[in-house]
């Protein structure tokens, strides 16, 4: 049996959260599968997976270089620049995967249509 958490009931459904080797997950199960906050592993290889697949979406662009060259513009040069400065640092950080956010929010859309 694996311990899950049930996110949400409806009708004869529930949607469950598990961990996984220690990757979170969410599937669609009857809600008869769910005992003692429990679900048999077998069962989960028949749920109806829930949320997009991230994992095949994700492309990285972003580079030790594009990562040094925003915290830079950001002022961020030392370390205690960086200890002054952490929401520069995270602006900087948003900046370097900006391109990468674009590219995924494409990749959301293209699997809708």
């Amino acid at each position: 049996m694996v311990p899950i958490t049930v996110v949400n009931r409806q009708g004869t459904s529930v949607l469950v959260e598990w961990q996984d080797n220690g990757n979170l997950r969410r599937a669609i199960l009857p809600a008869g599968s769910v005992i003692d906050n429990a679900v048999d592993e077998a069962e989960l290889g028949y749920a109806v997976a829930y949320g997009l697949p991230w994992e095949s979406m994700l492309t990285f662009r972003v580079t030790p270089e594009r990562i040094a060259d925003a915290l830079r513009r950001h002022g961020i040069w030392t370390a205690s620049d960086l200890q002054r400065s952490p929401n520069a640092a995270l602006a900087a950080l948003q900046e370097a995967y900006s391109i990468d956010v674009s590219a995924l929010l494409l990749a959301v859309k293209n699997t809708r249509s």
